[in-house]
């Protein structure tokens, strides 16, 4: 978990064909040193932490108060990532009041709509 009691976690996955990174569970990207895109630019697909979509689902918290990257402002982040074809990122270990958890949802739309994804059950990544 997070680094409330400990340090974050995450799993770098390398096969002969591919590499992926798995981490359900971080504190804001800011946080990282070095950033985390240096990581990124080095796999061809992410799981990354999806607890929360936007701000709007937290009335009166700030992003500070609640640890976790936004979805919104991971893809602000990892877009260019993404638009080059150098990154697949699917979001992972969405809170139940993520509206990105229905899949009819416009928050759904949106992540898809930009190139990223939603991680559903059962899915394999080949390495």
């Amino acid at each position: 978990h997070r680094k409330e009691f400990t340090d974050t976690v995450g799993f770098l996955l390398e096969g002969p064909d591919s590499s992926v990174f798995y981490l359900p569970d971080t504190d804001s990207w800011e946080a990282w040193d070095p950033p985390v895109e240096r990581l990124l630019e080095r796999v061809d697909v992410a799981l990354l932490d999806g607890s929360f979509f936007s701000l709007e689902e937290l009335p009166g918290r700030s992003v500070a108060s609640i640890g976790h990257p936004l979805v919104t402002g991971s893809m602000d982040r990892f877009q260019p990532l993404v638009d080059r074809d150098r990154l697949e990122v699917h979001f992972i270990h969405l809170n139940h009041s993520n509206p990105a958890l229905d899949p009819a949802d416009a928050a759904r739309e949106l992540i898809l709509s930009r190139g990223f994804h939603v991680a559903e059950e059962g899915w394999e990544f080949a390495l």
